[in-house]
């Protein structure tokens, strides 16, 4: 398995000792190096996260075993692994450590040939791990986020947004006369419209923070952070005119000869109170009036702004 696009974050207040893992790493690994635990965290947290985090147990403004602990509390680290690096090697540091949420320790005097092998080792499980997780996380057929990463997905923006204060945007997105298309035309040929719908709300959710998923038989979302209203209405205006370029043809549609969509759009600040699943049920709401005022269309919950296409 190639390791070298692997990311590492060292951390040690002793410049020589950075140098030495720098000069042992640097030819297999992408390196940043920190010499406080405040800026470990702040790196840590960044929007270039680290694959691992190789920590020195004995930091100037907080000791190594507070920093992982620290890390393990915060929504966006807790999944990073982190490798202490001690010159204590009593027993119940190691435990200490382990509690703390490390998954190794690298004892001092740093020996190249340990560094090396224990850090290729924690890369090649995450990696195994991540390609699990991606597998459990993505629509087989679509091959986009399917309903659980989307459900945790909501979760983590909402509290960001909560935490930042910023907007966020969900649309769902139902397909028109699905049934019908099913029904008359064959499971397969149905199977086709998902997957080239699927790839419509890939293109047009470009962002990193974007998230395109498919929830059910016929029903999508795209969960938008940091977008508000005219954010949202942009992008559902291009997944619309996208899917009406696709001109995928639908004999049996009530509205169209085409394969057309209606979508309900909730824009808000989240706020404490309120459960992230509100988002959706107020998106969905409004889906249902979309369907009801004629389909091919999208409606927005709270101000029933309405754009027939």
């Amino acid at each position: 398995m190639n390791v070298k696009n692997a990311s590492l974050l060292l951390v040690d207040d002793d410049p020589t000792v950075l140098g030495y893992m720098c000069n042992i790493l640097e030819e297999h690994y992408k390196l940043t190096c920190a010499e406080s635990a405040a800026d470990a965290l702040v790196i840590a947290s960044s929007d270039h996260q680290p694959d691992i985090i190789l920590l020195d147990v004995n930091l100037p403004d907080m000791s190594g075993y507070d920093v992982c602990n620290a890390l393990k509390n915060i929504d966006v680290t807790r999944d990073i692994p982190v490798i202490l690096v001690s010159g204590r090697n009593e027993d119940v540091d190691f435990a200490y450590g382990f509690d703390m949420g490390a998954v190794d320790f690298v004892p001092k005097p740093i020996n190249s040939t340990v560094l090396s092998v224990r850090v290729r080792n924690h890369v090649r499980l995450l990696r195994k791990t991540q390609a699990l997780k991606a597998l459990a996380h993505t629509d087989p057929l679509t091959k986009i986020a399917n309903r659980r990463r989307y459900n945790e997905a909501l979760i983590e923006e909402w509290r960001r947004s909560m935490r930042s204060k910023s907007v966020m945007s969900l649309i769902v997105i139902d397909i028109d006369d699905f049934k019908l298309y099913n029904d008359n035309l064959g499971h397969g040929k149905g199977d086709d419209v998902l997957v080239q719908f699927g790839e419509i709300l890939r293109y047009c959710c470009k962002r990193n923070s974007d998230l395109p998923a498919r929830v059910g038989g016929e029903e999508f979302v795209a969960l938008l952070p940091d977008t508000d209203e005219q954010g949202a209405t942009q992008i559902i205006e291009k997944i619309m005119k996208e899917l009406q370029d696709a001109a995928i043809p639908h004999p049996y549609s009530t509205v169209s000869d085409m394969v057309t969509v209606s979508c309900g759009i909730v824009t808000d600040y989240p706020v404490k109170g309120e459960v992230p699943e509100s988002m959706f049920r107020r998106a969905d709401q409004a889906l249902y009036r979309a369907k009801s005022d004629g389909k091919n269309r999208f409606l927005f919950c709270d101000d029933n702004k309405e754009v027939a296409q």
